[in-house]
């Protein structure tokens, strides 16, 4: 019976127990070896010989060290003597320092060469690159594209976010993320997609925010409709009977006719005002998208123009054009592009500027494509492409250029791909990926024959060499103290026994400014189990704790545990959880990792360290 984690981090050494159980009548002796595949080396002796009397048991140790390189390694332990026994373990290595991704696009004309150098200080098998040519101009959009693909949370409005693009650039995507779809395309994404909404849905129609949660948010409803009506358009099954309650939900809201106070900028002039709710309005063009429009709440945001912004003119102006209301449609849209400058929400309708805008160039390619107002509002996003950040950005923009732009894309262009002077393959005036085991070095020439010019994206990311993790406190503070749950007392030298009960607090900061949706990881040592992810709300839990944090949303897996809460300014709540020490070793100890998920600004990195377990 060996002991073995669950996991290692690399570079993390274990000292592993392994009990020999003798259930026969005679005594002898057992020969005990133990071999390893993988990112992982004996530091012991490879052999160990104990002598072991009837119905009686005896312990041996062998000690392991794992490599600076992730993957899966393997433990085995054979016997002979008394009985042959083979016992076979999995254990994965991995990676202490976050996942980096660098990338970069540009064009390439006729009679053009190039030149690429991809980075190359990533831990060697940890490294995938891949290279992406196309006659697409949104190929350049597609460092954001991949981010959205490869979100890991998934609430409401990132499930939405995540699938609602490949509806229409499925083959883009897999160009793209060619790994995300190595067993899957994008029709089985998507069809997985609207098959965890339909079980979000709760008894009153609306969209809860997280799967499993009776608490739902509106905009989350109502991008979830748009997404459902899309869909079906474009041939995918949705429930006719989610659909048609998630409709009726949303024409019992829009007649609330709610107002809230809303954040504009004009000259570096900040001017807060009253505007009808975006929700209503996106509400009202979804409803008419799905052929249940609302004329009469129409007719009167129709008649309070005051209390429509840029952006909400265009949703009401296109529901009517969706409704044949021709008239009504171009006395709503303005005649010029105005851009609409707000405040960015890290909650709510997770508003921002770059959304803003991104949603009425989506209108008009919707119901008028030939307005001359398209290549501005085109331009504007292209040279705001830096703050694309949100999931919610990502996703209003990439559709709304991706469809603009795939109507411009017209080239008769040939590209050859050298790596080390040995030709890769040819681009020839379709999309063409050539992905990792084809990349042969870091260098990579393109030359280019023919007419006009296409786009090229490369992405290669991998675990850096280096291991380095800025630590930094931005807008908020996220803290990781342990105690022993007997004593109470704080655990601050990082050194454990074997069987341990530990008590984790987790401690959140605000700084100046409140903000939601905040997503605290905390990825926990090799050695340690996670006992009770849900502490400070057992009965048996008598510790001081005035300050409990609200979480609304806890994810528990084997070597890590993932929060997601509110920031309150100049506040600091706590969350408690319990851990056992079950291994013996040194192991690296992550830093626990806090970030808004809609504005960058807000994160916090702390803690990196080693524990030591006796």
């Amino acid at each position: 019976e060996p002991e073995m984690p669950r996991f290692l981090s690399t570079n993390d050494k274990l000292i592993s127990n392994v009990t020999l159980i003798n259930t026969t009548n005679k005594k002898g002796n057992v020969k005990i070896k133990a071999s390893v595949s993988g990112p992982l080396e004996i530091t012991s002796d490879k052999f160990k010989t104990v002598e072991i009397n009837p119905n009686a048991t005896s312990n041996v140790q062998f000690t392991f060290t794992s490599k600076n390189n992730i993957g899966n390694a393997k433990v085995i332990f054979e016997t002979e003597g008394l009985a042959k026994v083979k016992e076979e373990i999995n254990i994965g290595i991995r990676p202490v320092s976050p996942l980096v991704v660098e990338s970069g696009s540009g064009e390439i004309k006729s009679g053009e060469k190039l030149e690429i150098n991809l980075p190359n200080h990533f831990i060697a098998n940890t490294q995938n690159s891949t290279l992406t040519i196309s006659k697409l101009p949104v190929i350049k959009f597609a460092k954001q594209f991949k981010y959205l693909l490869g979100y890991p949370y998934g609430c409401v409005e990132q499930t939405v976010s995540k699938i609602f693009p490949q509806i229409y650039f499925g083959d883009l995507a897999k160009n793209i993320y060619p790994k995300l779809y190595e067993n899957n395309n994008s029709i089985f994404y998507v069809n997985e997609g609207i098959k965890k909404l339909e079980s979000m849905q709760l008894y009153d129609g609306s969209i809860a925010y997280w799967q499993g949660s009776n608490e739902s948010n509106l905009w989350g409803t109502v991008y979830t409709a748009h997404f459902f009506v899309e869909a079906k358009k474009a041939g995918f099954y949705v429930d006719e009977n989610v659909l048609t309650k998630l409709l009726s939900y949303l024409n019992k809201k829009v007649k609330e006719k709610s107002i809230y106070d809303y954040v504009t900028y004009s000259n570096n002039q900040k001017t807060i005002i009253k505007i009808a709710q975006k929700e209503i309005i996106y509400s009202l063009y979804v409803l008419a998208l799905a052929d249940k429009g609302d004329i009469s709440t129409m007719n009167y945001y129709k008649s309070m123009p005051q209390l429509l912004t840029n952006d909400t003119k265009y949703l009401l102006a296109g529901a009517f054009a969706l409704m044949d209301k021709r008239n009504s449609f171009a006395e709503l849209l303005p005649n010029n592009f105005t851009q609409e400058n707000t405040e960015r929400l890290t909650g709510g309708n997770f508003d921002s500027s770059i959304r803003a805008n991104a949603i009425m160039l989506n209108v008009l390619l919707e119901v008028d494509p030939s307005n001359l107002q398209i290549p501005i509002i085109v331009k504007y996003l292209s040279q705001n492409s830096e703050n694309i950040y949100s999931t919610q950005e990502t996703a209003f923009t990439f559709l709304a250029l991706g469809k603009a732009l795939k109507s411009q894309a017209k080239s008769n262009l040939h590209v050859d791909i050298f790596s080390n002077n040995k030709k890769l393959g040819t681009y020839n005036n379709a999309d063409f990926t050539i992905s990792n085991n084809q990349l042969h070095s870091g260098k990579i020439n393109l030359n280019a024959k023919g007419e006009g010019k296409v786009y090229y994206f490369w992405n290669t990311e991998g675990i850096s060499s280096t291991n380095e993790i800025k630590i930094v406190d931005s807008q908020m503070k996220v803290r990781r103290t342990y105690y022993s749950y007997k004593t109470k007392a704080e655990i601050s030298n990082n050194k454990f026994k074997q069987g341990d009960l530990i008590v984790c607090k987790i401690s959140l900061t605000g700084g100046q400014r409140s903000a939601e949706n905040i997503a605290i990881s905390d990825l926990i040592p090799a050695g340690f189990e996670i006992e009770n992810p849900r502490l400070s709300t057992s009965t048996n839990f008598n510790w001081e704790n005035k300050n409990r944090m609200n979480v609304q949303y806890l994810d528990v897996r084997d070597d890590r545990l993932i929060l997601f809460t509110n920031l309150t300014a100049n506040k600091t709540y706590d969350f408690y959880y319990m851990l056992r020490v079950v291994n013996i070793g040194e192991y690296q100890l992550p830093v626990i990792a806090a970030e808004a998920m809609y504005d960058r600004e807000y994160h916090s990195f702390n803690g990196a360290g080693k524990v030591i377990v006796e």
